[in-house]
């Protein structure tokens, strides 16, 4: 008799049932993660520039700089910096880069959210639902997706906590702790505060419950070290590099008041609101009394990271950008909590038949709200810094050979485009500003109360912004409000309307132009007086635009609009009147000291005392030009020597 043998095949660890339903849980939050964050793909941080202006600088090997002069630290994230930079050498797109790091960063996230329930739960395999509610919570979070995008180090930081705290559990439950154990924490926590300083704040929560648990000097000292050091190599550094002892923002934006302290509260209070829905399943720890340590560890860092914001009063920036700590922090709360509760709940069947569904309504309906604050919104709707992106193409195709100097509070989008040398009016870039300025009390926005309008005409820029790279009329923040209000502003500078037109968009921006700029003012030299279209817009006025092809700025006249620049100051003398290209037309002139009413035709000669002159020009159809030119003839009874035929045919001399 022949017996069958039934053999069993054994399949590899990674095809377990339980692992495959795991893995496919965390490829589909992750394509969540991922299509959330392209919803807001129009939204990129100008700071973000910021810290890709001083990426792409240390590339071009300018050093960890963000303009030519006196080096300065505007960056606090200066991990996030040189990874940029890293990267950047493989000839990628720096916006492309971080984008894809962010992105990248927040589902590594979502992998060690998954790989810690794989710790904490090893024998009950077949209850994933706490890990689907964890997953799709940091999935949904418009937090997260809009900072995956949003171009800041806020996904490294994330990242560097989550696995920072995954390692700190071995700690926690194993009695035996070696220095490899120790070490992996305080260094990723280290990493975290070359991403940003204030991270040394968990570190120390991380010490003091290592402190409580373990009670050994020694293994604090082990996990401080990797923190230790690394700060003490940045302060070296930044000693040498920038000489100095703190970042430059840290001079604009270090000190507390009534006010910041308020901004901040209501800050935590609108943030923790957009999360409502979801705050519910924190509460779920109260069922876990097995992990107290962790959960301790979490509640700690949750507390001091709220106190620290609304020290600090909050953020500017939209989508509340300091709170992606707080949701990996409830991540990893509700995954401790909902694991125990389901645990319990699983013994119940009638009622888990109740709870899970409105547990899953609970969680959409915090997308719904996610996706309908306010603050999201906001996130979504911000897109000035790719008009700053034309804006100072534009300004790059135009001056690149001249290379003249730019004041704007646009920190990032403009310097990063147009290459250009820039003075940040707001200081955070800047060395004289954050140091001997004193802070506009009266401006409560975080990082835009100093300035120094006295200080930024000094250096003569060519080209102002004010309030952004749309322009304005009118100043916005401090250093424009002094700049506005001096007889020199009024003198030499010129609001000039530059108009782009690209893929059916129009984009506009009123720019301040020094019209005694030998870069983009008035040109004067012994032939002629050429001045530029774009000062004939009428006051900002007429549009101005610019023409890739002939690297030159136009203005379109039509018959139904007048053309006009005023106080021109010509010498006595005569001229010879021409528009490059040539058109037909004339010109209105006006004596502005005698009120003397002169019209001549373009094209002709003009006889002009010593005076200041406003000066319009009429046209009979619709043309273009570049320039108006004013040609020497003859100057203070002075014949110029290119001009003698012509003067012979006017007046011969005998």
């Amino acid at each position: 008799m022949i017996r069958k043998v039934r053999i069993q095949k054994k399949f590899p660890p990674f095809l377990d049932k339980f692992n495959i339903v795991k893995y496919l849980l965390f490829l589909i939050s992750s394509f969540v993660l991922l299509f959330h964050s392209l919803y807001y793909s129009s939204f990129l941080s100008d700071d973000a520039l910021i810290s890709l202006q001083y990426a792409k600088r240390l590339l071009q090997g300018k050093g960890l700089t963000w303009t030519d002069g006196i080096p300065v630290e505007g960056y606090t994230n200066l991990l996030w910096i040189l990874l940029i930079a890293f990267l950047g050498l493989f000839k990628l797109d720096l916006i492309f880069i971080v984008r894809l790091s962010g992105i990248g960063f927040n589902i590594a996230v979502l992998f060690l959210l998954l790989k810690t329930f794989e710790k904490i739960n090893q024998n009950n395999k077949t209850n994933y639902f706490p890990i689907i509610i964890t997953l799709l919570f940091y999935s949904f979070s418009g937090i997260i997706a809009t900072w995956s995008v949003g171009g800041l180090e806020q996904p490294l930081l994330n990242f560097l906590f989550a696995l920072s705290f995954y390692y700190m559990i071995d700690i926690l439950n194993n009695k035996t702790v070696n220095f490899i154990n120790v070490i992996k924490p305080g260094f990723f926590l280290g990493l975290m505060c070359l991403t940003r300083p204030d991270s040394f704040l968990f570190v120390l929560c991380f010490a003091f419950i290592i402190l409580l648990n373990k009670k050994n000097i020694f293994l604090i000292f082990t996990f401080l070290l990797p923190s230790l050091i690394l700060l003490t190599a940045q302060l070296i550094f930044r000693i040498i590099y920038y000489n100095d002892i703190i970042p430059n923002p840290a001079y604009i934006k270090l000190g507390i008041s009534g006010i910041i302290l308020k901004n901040g509260v209501d800050y935590i209070l609108i943030a923790f609101k957009s999360m409502i829905p979801a705050i519910f399943f924190v509460f779920m720890i109260f069922f876990n009394k097995q992990k107290f340590k962790e959960i301790s560890l979490l509640i700690i860092s949750l507390i001091i990271w709220i106190l620290y914001i609304i020290s600090i009063g909050g953020d500017i920036f939209p989508a509340f950008r300091h709170f992606n700590i707080i949701v990996v922090i409830m991540s990893f709360l509700i995954l401790f909590g909902l694991n125990e509760f389901s645990a319990k709940l699983n013994k119940k069947n009638n009622v888990k038949y109740i709870i899970y569904p409105l547990l899953f309504i609970f969680l959409i309906f915090y997308l719904k709200v996610q996706i309908e604050n306010k603050m999201m919104k906001a996130a979504k709707a911000e897109t000035w810094e790719w008009d700053g992106r034309e804006i100072a193409l534009m300004l790059k195709n135009a001056f690149e050979n001249k290379k003249p100097l730019i004041a704007t509070a646009a920190a990032g989008c403009i310097p990063y485009w147009s290459d250009l040398p820039v003075i940040d009016t707001l200081g955070l870039n800047d060395y004289y500003i954050p140091r001997y300025s004193k802070k506009n009390i009266l401006d409560r926005r975080i990082g835009h109360g100093f300035g120094d309008g006295y200080y930024v005409l000094a250096r003569h820029p060519d080209i102002i912004f004010f309030c952004g790279p749309w322009g304005s009329m009118g100043p916005c923040y401090t250093s424009e409000v002094q700049m506005f209000e001096t007889e020199e502003f009024k003198t030499d500078y010129f609001a000039v309307y530059f108009r782009i037109e690209k893929n059916n968009k129009k984009t506009g921006s009123i720019i301040w132009v020094n019209k005694k700029s030998s870069k983009t003012g008035i040109i004067k030299n012994e032939n002629y007086i050429n001045i530029p279209a774009y000062f004939l817009s009428d006051n900002a006025r007429i549009p101005v635009y610019f023409s890739k092809r002939d690297k030159k700025f136009k203005v379109f006249l039509t018959p139904e609009k007048q053309y006009s620049i005023s106080d021109l100051e010509l010498k006595e003398g005569y001229y010879f009147i021409e528009t490059e290209p040539l058109i037909e037309g004339h010109l209105e002139i006006t004596d502005k000291k005698t009120r003397a009413f002169l019209k001549y035709k373009i094209g002709n000669q003009i006889l002009l005392k010593s005076s200041k002159y406003d000066i319009k020009i009429i046209v009979k159809k619709e043309c273009e030009i570049t320039s108006l030119i004013f040609k020497y003839i003859l100057i203070n009874n002075q014949v110029h020597s290119d001009q003698k035929y012509i003067i012979y045919f006017l007046f011969p001399f005998n």
